[in-house]
C-alpha cells in the first residue's frame, strides 16, 4: 500500500511525463557532426504535413518518424537517418539527401525532383510512383534491394552504375521541347474555324 507521499510523487512523475511529451517533437541529431556539443536542430513538430523547407538538418535523427505529406523543399538532410520513416507524398524538391539512411522507408509518391541522393541507403525502401526527374542517384547504396515500380524519371536523372530503370518497371517522362509546343499552339491558332450556319 502506497502512502500519501508516494502517491503524490507518482502523480507528479506522471504529470511531468505528460508535459515532457511535446519536447519529443523537436528534431535532434544522432551524431554531433559539428562538435559543438549540441544535439538539437529544430523545434518543428515531427508530424504529417510538417513544413521543414529550407532548414539545415544535417545528421537529423528521424528514424520511424511519421512525416507523410510533409515539405522538405531545399532542405539539407545530409547524413540524416530516416530509416522506417513514413514519408508518402512528401516533397523533397531540390533537397540535399546525400548519405541519408532511407532503409525500409515508405517513399511512395514522393517528389524528389532535383534532389541529390548520392550515397543514400535505400535498402528495403518503397519508392513506388516516386518522381525522380532531375534526381541525382549516383552511388546510391542497396538500390537493387528497393522497390522502384512505376517511379518516374527523365533524361536528366542520374542513376547508380549498373542500374537499368526499365528492369525495375520505371517510366521515362519525355517532356516535349518548347519548339514542339509552339508548333501545336500555332497550328491551333491558325486552323480554319467553321462558321455557324443557319438553316
Amino acid at each position: 500500500m502506497l502512502d500519501k507521499g508516494e502517491v503524490n510523487s507518482f502523480i507528479t512523475l506522471i504529470i511531468a511525463m505528460i508535459l515532457a511529451c511535446p519536447a519529443q517533437a523537436a528534431i535532434n541529431q544522432w551524431f554531433d557532426w559539428d562538435g559543438d556539443g549540441s544535439m538539437w536542430l529544430s523545434d518543428t513538430e515531427v508530424e504529417p504535413h510538417a513544413d521543414l523547407s529550407g532548414q539545415n538538418l544535417w545528421w537529423a535523427s528521424l528514424a520511424d518518424a511519421s512525416l507523410r505529406h510533409s515539405y522538405f523543399v531545399d532542405t539539407n538532410l545530409e547524413f540524416s537517418t530516416l530509416a522506417r520513416a513514413r514519408l508518402s507524398q512528401a516533397d523533397f524538391t531540390d533537397a540535399n539527401l546525400r548519405g541519408v539512411n532511407f532503409s525500409d522507408a515508405d517513399l511512395t509518391y514522393v517528389n524528389l525532383y532535383g534532389a541529390s541522393l548520392e550515397f543514400a541507403n535505400v535498402q528495403g525502401a518503397n519508392l513506388f510512383h516516386a518522381d525522380l526527374s532531375d534526381t541525382n542517384l549516383a552511388n546510391v547504396r542497396n538500390w537493387d534491394d528497393a522497390m522502384w515500380l512505376a517511379a518516374m524519371y527523365n533524361e536528366n536523372t542520374i542513376f547508380p552504375e549498373g542500374m537499368n530503370p526499365e528492369e525495375y518497371a520505371m517510366f521515362n517522362i519525355e517532356v516535349p521541347a518548347p519548339a514542339t509546343a509552339l508548333v501545336f499552339l500555332s497550328l491551333s491558332f491558325f486552323a480554319p474555324r467553321r462558321k455557324n450556319q443557319s438553316h
